[in-house]
């Protein structure tokens, strides 16, 4: 160090340890007040395939309807400004799933006993590739960092039980609007091949009646008569055949009447459904809604054929809602955390402290800084 700093140094050391204190006290209490942080984690039990979790992901970051929920519960209005910056910081930050089985797991075990596993269970890894969601949240306080992440476990759950009702209610509507679409077409196809096995029959009858000795039926005969292979069934097996085909056509139109008049039925109450789905400001308001269609529908009911339509939409309704509302629970409480995650107290005093000490010592020697400059500017000049 050049001498006639050694001066300046003595005359200004105070105010070097002045600034050097300041900062450090000034950063020791941002770190406790301001930027302190406490993580919590909570582990959620719930089944997702991979597909499930993507739709609800992307539902879950849509967030339209967080302020409304917020609104509706006056006890997180404390909670509801940390609430909004966790959602607005991605849905990946503060969820992410759990696979059933991981990657250091399965090289472990082998595939045979994890297939056994999973058909014991009635599962697949595609069906059910996750078994659980864990839900991070950071707060400045330790309570109100669990408190989040409770609301927000029950906010995914909320969430993942509208986007499968509103998937299931999607479905239900296009697949019924094609039933009844294709339904007259079907209708036509089916009187039309009865006729023709009708007439086939009748034929059949007409030349057995004029040959008697054809009328005997082999009984390795082969009943289900096709182009490729009456030739070699006998003219009573072909008969019985044609007779039996008459029966199969009538049942399937007895049985496209009876899917018509059910299509027919549930069709207001899906178109219901769609509305309750728009109005609806959670997944919790949705199944209330539902349940109330099921019931005023049910009022409208006249034959067991209607009664059994509506009814498996109801138990599709309350499998969801049981699902995610009672099967779907945190498997312990979320973690209160005993120490600060971010930043350490010391570290950033120590930090603020060496800090403001340069910029205090640039400040101080600003003068000498600025001669030296001066100087090798005139030496290179003079070169």
């Amino acid at each position: 160090m050049p001498l006639e700093l050694i001066p300046i140094l003595k005359k200004k050391w105070r105010s070097l340890m002045m600034a050097v204190i300041g900062g450090a006290l000034l950063a020791f209490v941002l770190a406790s007040t301001v930027l302190l942080r406490f993580k919590s984690d909570g582990f959620l039990s719930i089944e997702l395939s991979v597909m499930e979790h993507k739709r609800i992901s992307e539902s879950l970051g849509a967030g339209t309807e967080i302020a409304t929920r917020l609104a509706a519960e006056p006890s997180l209005q404390n909670d509801a400004n940390v609430i909004q910056n966790v959602l607005q910081g991605g849905v990946a930050k503060w969820q992410a799933p759990i696979p059933r089985v991981s990657k250091a797991e399965s090289k472990d075990l082998p595939d045979a006993l994890l297939k056994l596993e999973l058909e014991k269970e009635k599962l697949s890894d595609v069906q059910r590739a996750y078994s659980g969601i864990r839900i991070t949240a950071n707060a400045k306080d330790a309570q109100q960092s669990a408190r989040v992440v409770r609301w927000l476990g029950d906010y995914f759950r909320d969430s993942a039980a509208k986007e499968i009702l509103r998937q299931e209610i999607y479905v239900w509507k296009a697949e019924n609007e094609g039933f009844i679409s294709r339904s007259k077409e079907e209708r036509i196809r089916i009187a039309y091949e009865a006729e023709q096995s009708q007439l086939r029959a009748g034929a059949l009858k007409k030349v057995l009646g004029q040959y008697p000795d054809l009328a005997k039926v082999d009984a390795r005969s082969v009943f289900d008569v096709r182009k490729e292979n009456e030739k070699f069934v006998s003219p009573g097996g072909q008969l019985i055949a044609a007779e039996v085909e008459v029966i199969n056509y009538r049942e399937s139109l007895t049985r496209l009447e009876r899917q018509v008049v059910q299509a027919q039925f549930i069709a207001p109450f899906l178109i219901a459904s769609e509305k309750a789905l728009t109005e609806s400001n959670s997944g919790d308001d949705l199944v209330k809604r539902l349940n109330e269609l099921v019931q005023q529908t049910s009022k409208q009911i006249e034959n067991d054929t209607q009664r059994e339509v509506l009814l498996s939409k109801a138990a599709k309704i309350a499998e969801t809602s049981a699902r995610f509302f009672s099967r779907t629970q945190f498997i312990v409480p979320p973690s209160i955390p005993s120490r600060a995650e971010a930043p350490r107290p010391k570290m950033l005093a120590a930090l603020g402290g060496i800090l403001f000490g340069l910029l205090a010592l640039g400040w101080v020697l600003r003068d000498w800084i600025s001669a030296a400059f001066k100087e090798n500017e005139v030496i290179l000049n003079k070169q």
